[in-house]
């Protein structure tokens, strides 16, 4: 079963062949306006449908530059995955699709004014000219089920599932490891509290201590046991106010709102927080590229200077 074949938008097969009006030699036109050319085309054999995939090796250009090119994008299979869908105008792509068998290679030119409703811009009409047409070049390889699909999607997802769930085991078995290692080598004395954090008071404060929905500012640097820094206060320049609320997006990790308590202002701590009262197996992931900036079952190690309590 292929695992590399990727679906494509219509918006990457486009390619600027002329103008409306115009005659287009040894291509022939269906009742609704799609202009055809088979290069082969067997006799029989089964034809896509409507909600089927289809796996398609696929060339295109615009005027002498490649604008897609299968055999590029997907190097291993050379081909791209389509799924027809009910067609949106008269003349569109996939009326061409379900006119081809297996094996089949064909051109088809389709009127950009229609394409182009898909994905509507400004400059539109710059790279395609009203009455432009597009030519789309395509050999079909195979018809896949939507059902078939979705069972390798299903599959492969369980693969995920799987690989993640060994992952966070092996983890969750490395951080006790990597805890016990740190207390050795920095000589830590001091016991776990209950939760399993250990609090090294480096600096008595004063004053009442934090209570849970009282704000701090806080000089802090978060470091891995490694010694690698992942965040600092230094990074804003000043004192960074918290919450001491450990509710989701509104204040801090359950491990600092028990640290802060401990603490009163002006006094300093270093904090090992063990990944149940921080991140946990969820990890923090960078929004955008998905790669994980913390990982799941990671140990925190925190210096943490309380600068100001407000009530």
């Amino acid at each position: 079963m292929n695992k590399t074949i990727g679906l494509v938008a219509a918006s990457f097969v486009l390619v600027l062949m002329g103008s409306c009006g115009q005659n287009f030699p040894g291509y022939e036109e269906n009742e609704n306006g799609l202009h055809y050319k088979f290069f082969y085309k067997s006799e029989d054999g089964a034809k896509p449908q409507i909600g089927d995939y289809v796996v398609l090796s696929l060339l295109n250009k615009f005027n002498d530059s490649v604008i897609y090119d299968s055999r590029k994008v997907n190097p291993e299979k050379g081909v791209a995955q389509y799924y027809i869908e009910e067609a949106r105008f008269k003349g569109a792509l996939e009326e061409g699709l379900m006119m081809m068998s297996v094996g089949d290679s064909a051109s088809f030119i389709i009127s950009a004014d229609s394409v182009l409703k898909y994905f509507p811009s400004d400059d539109s009409t710059d790279i395609y000219p009203k009455g432009s047409m597009l030519t789309f070049n395509i050999k079909l390889v195979q018809i896949r089920s939507k059902a078939e699909v979705q069972a390798e999607r299903d599959s492969l997802y369980n693969e995920y599932m799987k690989a993640q769930s060994e992952m966070f085991k092996a983890r969750k078995e490395e951080e006790k490891k990597q805890i016990a290692e740190y207390l050795k080598t920095n000589k830590v004395t001091v016991k776990p509290t209950a939760s399993g954090i250990y609090y090294e008071e480096k600096r008595k404060g004063s004053g009442a201590s934090p209570r849970i929905g009282d704000k701090v500012l806080v000089n802090y640097t978060g470091k891995f046991l490694d010694g690698n820094i992942f965040d600092s206060s230094e990074n804003a320049g000043k004192p960074v106010e918290f919450m001491v609320d450990s509710t989701p997006g509104k204040g801090v990790i359950p491990g600092w709102v028990e640290v802060l308590q401990k603490m009163k202002a002006g006094g300093k701590a270093t904090v090992l927080i063990p990944s149940s009262m921080a991140y946990d197996s969820t990890g923090v992931q960078d929004p955008y590229s998905g790669q994980y900036m913390i990982m799941p079952f990671t140990p925190l190690l925190f210096e943490i200077e309380l600068v100001e309590v407000s009530k």
